[in-house]
């Protein structure tokens, strides 16, 4: 399936920490910026393209993506059908091939121990093993604030639609689970 998208996407990733500690009454200090220094930048750029092979000229192409805003109730899963299951925005079916970038976010984040979300294959049928090491009911990871997945420079995750193609999301919490949730890629 072919689009006539244009896509522009620019994510970055900064942030400043500082350490201190009392020492011999002084006040040692250390910093950290991400993006300068020691820590080199954190960003991601895509814009309109496919791949068609991993290290192909225009690195970080993609030509669709789709956004929501989702609440999952207590142990219940919101599992998402890459391949034929997702509308965006623009009213669009999207039929993903390609997985380049994910980014999830939980609504308010995890202050009480409890709100959390089981991201990843975790033994569904058709699971999509994206960067999660397999497709057992084990191969997942336990988000309660946020994931970032990025596989911009190389043709992204496949996504094989009726036997690969579904993201696993499952609330084992006690209370509903709001998040947010990213996805660009090719199709």
């Amino acid at each position: 399936m072919s689009t006539n998208n244009t896509l522009n996407l620019g994510l970055s990733f900064t942030g400043t920490g500082f350490l201190t500690a009392p020492a011999d009454g002084s006040n040692p200090r250390e910093t950290i910026n991400l993006g300068t220094g020691s820590w080199p930048q954190l960003y991601a750029d895509f814009a309109t393209g496919v791949l068609s092979t991993p290290f192909a000229s225009g690195a970080g192409q993609c030509n669709q993506w789709w956004s929501s805003l989702r609440t999952v109730a207590p142990t219940t899963a919101d599992n998402l059908d890459m391949a034929s299951g997702l509308t965006n925005n623009l009213g669009q079916a999207i039929v993903f091939t390609a997985v380049k970038f994910i980014l999830i976010s939980l609504a308010a984040i995890n202050v009480d121990g409890v709100g959390k979300l089981r991201v990843g294959p975790q033994g569904i049928t058709h699971g999509w093993q994206g960067p999660f090491g397999g497709v057992a009911a084990a191969d997942y990871t336990t988000i309660d604030d946020w994931l970032i997945v990025c596989n911009n420079i190389y043709a992204g995750y496949p996504v094989t639609s009726g036997s690969a193609d579904t993201l696993g999301i499952y609330n084992p919490s006690a209370e509903s689970v709001t998040y947010a949730i990213l996805i660009a890629g090719v199709q």
